[in-house]
């Protein structure tokens, strides 16, 4: 089972506001955003510092 942990990133949440924090996923669903996340079972890390994160869904439709 692949999860990620994407840290650092710009984060738009689904009010519009924009936040930059951690977002763990797993199974291609989006299990908790956080201003800081440990490391606890995930298979990747992904460093998005400078980068934006925005919704969509699996078959890339926003």
């Amino acid at each position: 089972m692949t999860s990620f942990l994407i840290r650092h990133s710009r984060i738009l949440l689904p009010d519009g506001e924009f936040v930059i924090g951690d977002i763990v996923i797993k199974q291609g669903q989006i299990l908790q955003i956080a201003p800081e996340i440990t490391e606890s079972e995930v298979t990747a890390i992904i460093d998005a510092t400078g980068l934006t994160l925005l919704p969509g869904d699996k078959d890339g439709k926003i």
